[in-house]
């Protein structure tokens, strides 16, 4: 399934993200999509090269749900069951850090490819799914040179190496992988289903 830019209605602010609200459907899924200048304060756990990046924010549950903050300020109001990829034009606009992604309201920045074995593979909240994303990247045949790319199960490019990696299965920090979105992304079927917690 990808996601498909439609339609515009309204503005969100979330603090460092402004959000313009598109009201669209896919089955159970609710899209909107955003722009972060996290320039200027915003989440300490992404690292952006660039001013701006476009994400796209899926809700489970219904349309979004706001309430106001301030003067023409809304924050969203998360029930739990959000999920979010974050979608870029340019791979090198991204760098992540193995950290934990605490904050509950707004965007939350992920990274993860699909796999044909393997569980759903996201760089988010929960220790479980950095410890799947720091196991796949340590496998033997994702060694390469800076610059050089990672593949999925499938040989599909989900990212390159920002310095060498041996594959040896230590020493490795997810920061050293920087994932590749298209610019309207792709969302995991698996998610429909997941019991996984929420990101």
């Amino acid at each position: 399934m990808r996601v498909r830019a439609r339609g515009t209605d309204g503005t969100i602010d979330y603090g460092s993200a402004v959000c313009v609200g598109e009201g669209r459907r896919d089955g159970e899924w609710t899209f909107l999509s955003c722009s972060h200048n996290f320039e200027s304060g915003g989440e300490p756990e992404l690292f952006i090269r660039g001013q701006w990046v476009t994400a796209t924010i899926l809700y489970r549950d219904k349309l979004a749900k706001a309430i106001q903050t301030g003067p023409g300020q809304y924050t969203r109001v998360s029930d739990g069951r959000d999920r979010s990829v974050l979608v870029v034009d340019y791979p090198d606009q991204l760098l992540f850090r193995p950290v934990s992604i605490t904050n509950d309201v707004g965007p939350i920045a992920l990274s993860g490819f699909p796999s044909t074995t393997d569980p759903q593979i996201i760089l988010g909240r929960t220790q479980s799914h950095r410890d799947a994303l720091k196991a796949e990247l340590e496998r033997p045949s994702q060694g390469g040179f800076s610059g050089g790319g990672v593949f999925n199960d499938r040989a599909e490019l989900v990212g390159i190496w920002t310095s060498g990696h041996e594959g040896t299965g230590y020493g490795h920090h997810v920061s050293e992988f920087l994932p590749i979105f298209h610019k309207l992304g792709w969302v995991p079927d698996s998610w429909r289903e997941s019991a996984e917690p929420q990101l």
